[in-house]
């Protein structure tokens, strides 16, 4: 993948609620797509096509928006998902 811009996409979170999850993996597809690049979540040692990625995503960035907006609630109210900052060196490469 040299020679090629590389985008970060990160969250804060250590388990995203259900809603964010659909977002953030549509965000990274619409993203890689239009831009022609490729996709890595294994610490740029595996880079595979937007197609790759929807296959391995294809469930939950399909599922209805307000199903997973209620599955999120009702896990927002038994735990608040933990957040630790991440330091910015560890993140960018």
């Amino acid at each position: 993948m040299q020679d090629r811009p590389e985008l970060l996409v990160i969250t804060d979170f250590i388990e995203e609620l259900p809603y964010n999850q659909k977002a953030f993996y549509n965000m990274t597809y619409y993203v890689a797509t239009h831009v022609g690049g490729m996709i890595t979540d294994r610490n740029r040692q595996e880079w595979i096509t937007p197609d790759e990625f929807k296959k391995l995503h294809q469930s939950i960035m399909e599922e209805d928006f307000n199903q997973l907006l209620y599955e999120s609630i009702v896990i927002g109210k038994k735990e608040t998902p933990g957040a630790e900052e991440p330091d910015v060196d560890d993140v960018i490469w």
